[in-house]
């Protein structure tokens, strides 16, 4: 099997990495953090000490950290990837990024003669764990073509989307988290609304998820805020990032997403108070505040 770097022992890192290790792929890894690199290590990885360590001797190389500038860090910055690289290597990001900085990236991999996928994921923590993820790829795809085998690993062999060249996985993932927050933040609002006018708030998460207001966002804000649930999984502060990657590419593309705007205005004044680090379901406080009604179960 071919040995992969992997950069990012976070908490979809983590989970990730184990199904590689346990599918047989040897791993080397490297995170800022070392306790996160002892928790890797002691699952069977090989601990690497900069990114460019962990890339030589990898066949493929794989990031996931939490912004733009982590990857680039990672990739070009001193000690980064870029430094241990070889010709016919593969390196997949597959963090939640700026487009422009994928393509950045690719251009200066390319001429090393790398080859590299952007392929961020879907799922949270559970589908990371399950394998279950939903991955949305972005480059050639005959380079896909050759890592199918470790996607699969990792996500729902029918979620894996080729979606265009260098950036259309990040473009991708970025369009589908902005309508994912403003549908979270529409939903709050309608469920503290029904609570508010006298409807218990079990009956309207049944009325809603058997009807055609029915979204992911309800069957999260059930699974987690409402069944009083507090452990993080895709938190306040990297929804609102990737929200607002979303509205760097439509004010490019001079689209309006208004709408997605004003929700975002949400996510960010819950982080002004802190709540960065919380699950997203944790943004319907701030509607149970303003309306009075108490919705969680």
């Amino acid at each position: 099997m071919e040995t992969v770097g992997f950069i990012g022992i976070g908490t979809m890192g983590i989970r990730m990495a184990a199904r590689l290790l346990q599918a047989g792929y040897p791993l080397r890894a490297y995170d800022v953090l070392p306790e996160a690199l002892s928790n890797v290590e002691a699952l069977g990885a090989v601990a690497c000490y900069s990114p460019r360590e962990a890339a030589q001797g990898s066949d493929i190389m794989i990031t996931i950290v939490p912004n733009s500038n982590d990857v680039e860090d990672a990739v070009l910055g001193t000690g980064g990837i870029i430094e241990g690289t070889h010709p016919g290597q593969i390196y997949i990001d597959m963090s939640s990024a700026s487009p422009s900085s994928t393509r950045k990236i690719a251009s200066a991999l390319e001429e090393r003669g790398v080859h590299v996928l952007d392929a961020p994921v879907s799922g949270g923590p559970i589908g990371a764990e399950k394998g279950t993820l939903s991955i949305l790829v972005g480059g050639e795809e005959n380079v896909l073509a050759q890592v199918l085998p470790l996607l699969r690993t990792l996500g729902d062999r029918d979620k894996i989307i080729h979606a265009g060249g260098h950036g259309a996985g990040h473009t991708a993932k970025a369009v589908n988290n902005l309508l994912f927050g403003a549908t979270m933040i529409a939903t709050c609002q309608a469920l503290e609304l029904g609570v508010k006018a006298g409807i218990p708030a079990d009956v309207m998460v049944r009325v809603i998820t058997s009807s055609s207001g029915s979204s992911y966002s309800i069957r999260k804000l059930a699974d987690y805020a409402l069944a009083g649930r507090v452990e993080p999984g895709f938190t306040i502060k990297l929804l609102a990032k990737d929200m607002g990657i979303a509205s760097a590419l439509a004010e490019e593309e001079q689209v309006d997403v208004d709408v997605c705007e004003r929700s975002r205005a949400y996510f960010l004044a819950a982080m002004d108070r802190g709540w960065g680090g919380f699950d997203n379901t944790k943004i319907l406080s701030l509607f149970e505040e303003s309306g009075g009604a108490q919705v969680r179960l």
